[in-house]
This record gives structure tokens, C-alpha cells and sequence, in this order.
């Protein structure tokens, strides 16, 4: 427990000036290391809002986010979350070096949603990003290649 809070402390502060701290919702994060990695896909809701800081050297690729529920009685937290897939050449010989971020558990349906809001990444300098603004409103994350079209929705 006590590593949790240790790496969570970071975290807030370094969003401290962000909404992301703020109200109800849950902080999702996720680390993975930048070595070989050229491009980043960011796939989920809000992508096209997401924030980017470039920082020179960085070993690290960072991305987080809150999850928040938005029902008809308000803003709780949520339970979406990052997935992240590596590609290699044996599995996308046009996606190596891609690292794709996707989300699971967003949804929106009528008058309630799941997302991941006031999203931020942290990448090393001359890594591209590319973003594929979507929801998948399924529960598992959708980790085909980059560039492929979006799933149609369940409803």
C-alpha cells in the first residue's frame, strides 16, 4: 500500500493545476518504456482533448487520465482504463515500433457515459503522435491496428 501512495503523489501534483484532480472520478495511469518506440496511437473518446508534453530524452512513455461515470444524477467515478499494446514487426510489419494506448470500458449510450477525461501523455521528443478519437462500447479494448477504421457500435 504503501508504494501505491508513493507513486500516486507524483501523479496528482503533477496535474495539480489540471481539472484532472478535481471532482469525482478515479485516476488512471500508465507507464511503458519508450525504447524502440517511433509513433504513439492514442485511441479513446476524447483524443482529439488529450494534452501532450514532449520531454527531451524521456525513457518513458506516460499517459493518464480520470474515468468518470456521467449519469442522470451527476459525475462518480468511473471504471474505464488504459490497455497498451506494443506492436512488433512479426505482428504489423507497418506498425513496428508503434505503441498503441486504447481504452476499455468507455461507453455512451442515451443520456449516460463512461470516459477517460483531461487525458495527458508525456513522450520522449520525436516520437509522432496519432490520434483515432472513438468510443468502443464494448468492454474489451480495441487493440487492432492503428489506422483501422472504427467499430460500429452495439447500439
Amino acid at each position: 500500500m504503501r508504494i501505491r501512495l508513493v507513486i500516486a503523489a507524483p501523479l496528482c501534483l503533477a496535474l495539480l493545476g489540471s481539472a484532472a484532480c478535481k471532482g469525482p472520478g478515479r485516476d488512471r495511469s500508465s507507464r511503458f518504456s519508450a525504447k524502440g518506440i517511433q509513433r504513439v496511437v492514442l485511441r479513446c473518446a476524447r483524443a482529439d482533448k488529450a494534452r501532450v508534453r514532449y520531454v527531451e530524452g524521456a525513457a518513458e512513455i506516460t499517459v493518464q487520465a480520470r474515468a468518470v461515470s456521467d449519469t442522470r444524477e451527476g459525475k462518480k467515478p468511473g471504471r474505464a482504463r488504459f490497455v497498451l499494446k506494443a506492436y512488433a514487426a512479426n505482428e504489423c510489419s507497418k506498425c513496428a515500433g508503434t505503441l498503441l494506448i486504447a481504452t476499455a470500458d468507455e461507453f455512451a449510450y442515451m443520456d449516460i457515459a463512461q470516459t477517460l477525461e483531461h487525458v495527458e501523455l508525456t513522450l520522449p521528443k520525436g516520437v509522432v503522435l496519432s490520434r483515432e478519437p472513438q468510443i468502443n462500447d464494448r468492454y474489451e479494448p480495441d487493440l487492432r491496428p492503428p489506422g483501422a477504421k472504427a467499430l460500429p457500435s452495439r447500439h
